[in-house]
């Protein structure tokens, strides 16, 4: 649960992002609210998708592993 609720904080903070109207270049690569949320938005995406795959498994992996192993499947 703890994943879960990690991921909505995340996606909270995304979304706070993006209402905040930052913008900001860097290394040429100009970052608009739009992007900056989307970008926020990944970390949140993937601890959702492990904290499902842990239910899915019903084990307790480390976040490193869980990730190496859905990376290395696909």
């Amino acid at each position: 649960m703890g994943l879960v609720l990690g991921a909505i904080i995340v996606s909270v903070l995304a979304a706070g992002l993006k209402a905040s109207g930052v913008h900001f270049t860097m290394g040429g690569l100009a970052f608009n609210p739009n992007s900056l949320y989307h970008l926020a938005q990944m970390p949140a995406l993937l601890m959702l998708l492990v904290a499902v795959q842990r239910q899915a498994d019903g084990t307790d992996r480390p976040l490193v592993s869980a990730t190496v192993r859905m990376a290395v499947s696909t």
